[in-house]
């Protein structure tokens, strides 16, 4: 949980200035990582992730977690499942903490959100 917590601190603090995570899955995140400490004292086979906090690009696919694209036409899209790279991810133990900004449909090498 203290790696979390850092993350997110930092986050927090940074965040205003750079605008670098459009969604933040903080609350999720923290179930997750209680879940993976419980398997740690289990002594549960654990994945190459396990337990590391991790922000995935705004144009994957992420279940029950905003995904935008960078587009204010996909504002309150929230899919039902995982795009692969997001499945695979979570399979080897990674905790999604959010989403980091894209521009709009990946067409431009800088950032310009309007969804923020």
């Amino acid at each position: 949980m203290e790696l979390l917590d850092s993350c997110i601190e930092r986050v927090e603090a940074i965040n205003p200035a750079v605008n670098a995570i459009v969604t933040k899955s903080y609350e999720r995140a923290r179930l997750e990582v209680r879940a993976a400490e419980r398997a740690v004292m289990r002594g549960d086979q654990l994945g190459l992730l396990h337990g590391l906090p991790a922000a995935i690009k705004d144009l994957n696919k992420t279940a029950g977690i905003r995904t935008t694209f960078g587009s204010s036409l996909y504002r309150d899209h929230v899919p039902l499942a995982d795009e692969g790279v997001v499945q695979r991810m979570r399979q080897q133990g990674a905790i999604i903490l959010g989403k980091t900004t894209p521009a709009v449909y990946c067409r431009r090498p800088f950032c310009h959100c309007r969804v923020c």
